[in-house]
This record gives structure tokens, C-alpha cells and sequence, in this order.
């Protein structure tokens, strides 16, 4: 499993690094503390995306069908 560092995290959702920590300290954002240090598991991330993509896309079959495809093993774990 791989961790992302915050400036990780900003760097993938385009956000600033304070944003970044309160989407973390609201939950918004799932992560681990170790040892004082905040990291984000990149697979907790990429499922965040991936629903709030899918719930944005509704009951429009094109636009769920896009998403699963970009996403691949996700949409076939989500199947199962």
C-alpha cells in the first residue's frame, strides 16, 4: 500500500496544502498518523474519487460507464 505525504495529496487534487489538512481533520480526506506524521493511503484516495465521481455522474449510464473505465479494477472490486 502506498502512503502519499500531504504534498502528495495537494499535488493530486489540485488544492492548497491548508485545505488539504482541514479535508483531513474533517474526515473528508482518510488518513493515517505515524508517528506524528500524516499520510494519506493512495487507494483511500482514489476510492474517495471514484465515488464522489460516480455519485456526481447519477443514473447516467455513459458518464458511470467513462468512470468505470478510467478507474478498471475498482469498478470490478465495487461488482463483486
Amino acid at each position: 500500500m502506498k502512503l502519499l505525504k500531504v504534498k502528495d495529496v495537494t499535488a493530486k487534487l489540485g488544492i492548497s496544502r491548508g485545505k488539504a489538512y482541514q479535508m483531513i481533520r474533517d474526515g473528508v480526506i482518510p488518513s493515517v498518523n505515524i508517528d506524528g506524521c500524516i499520510r494519506v493511503p493512495e487507494r483511500f484516495l482514489d476510492d474517495m474519487i471514484y465515488q464522489q465521481l460516480l455519485e456526481a455522474a447519477g443514473k447516467d449510464k455513459t458518464r458511470v460507464e467513462r468512470i468505470n473505465n478510467l478507474f478498471g479494477d475498482r469498478a470490478e472490486r465495487r461488482d463483486n
